[in-house]
């Protein structure tokens, strides 16, 4: 790499070492290398103008991010797990749960809980999910704390409703257990109208 050319470059043209690295096909670690071989002085990163760091920051923002609209699986550091999408659900969602409002509590690490909306937690498209606070989140999987007559009321309202699979699944295996048979629940729902 030529020394001139680089001094042109770096001082004069005012290029940052990322941009010479493009036009010569480098990275800018190679640059810097090149630049403290010769004996460039480097910028003081610290005291940049406020001209600078605007041109990096519309250069990396919206559509020209190159991470721009990468989410989940579409993103290079993807993970299946709760935190990738909670984070996610969050930057959705915002920080209230959709059902009481409550809002996210700094000192709490997790108060708000992504539920999948039709059961299935491998299902993570954003529209299946529904961001709840602790409490709610429980009171929505509490059916094991359910009455026997809530229970039968829940299921008249399958009957009513129509059987959906991962919506009513967790009913539908309460009542199960907890009657014996699905059969059995809906005879004594049927009974309790």
């Amino acid at each position: 790499m030529d020394q001139k050319e680089l001094e042109t470059m770096y001082l004069i043209d005012g290029l940052s070492t990322w941009d010479i690295g493009k036009i010569k096909g480098c990275s800018p670690g190679t640059i810097r290398y090149h630049l403290v071989k010769y004996g460039i002085p480097l910028r003081d990163y610290k005291n940049r103008d406020k001209k600078w760091r605007k041109r990096i920051a519309s250069a990396m923002t919206g559509k020209n991010n190159p991470m721009f609209g990468k989410i989940l699986d579409k993103h290079h550091r993807y993970k299946s797990g709760m935190r990738s999408y909670r984070k996610e659900a969050i930057r959705i969602y915002g920080t209230d749960c959709m059902r009481c409002g409550a809002k996210e509590q700094i000192n709490i690490r997790s108060n708000l809980h992504v539920h999948h909306k039709d059961g299935n937690r491998a299902n993570n498209d954003p529209t299946n999910w529904e961001l709840l606070c602790s409490s709610c989140h429980k009171k929505l999987h509490g059916w094991h704390k359910l009455t026997e007559e809530d229970l039968l009321a829940e299921v008249k309202n399958i009957l009513n409703e129509g059987y959906f699979y991962n919506k009513h699944r967790t009913i539908k295996n309460m009542a199960k257990y907890r009657f014996g048979s699905w059969e059995k629940a809906v005879e004594l729902a049927n009974r309790n109208i």
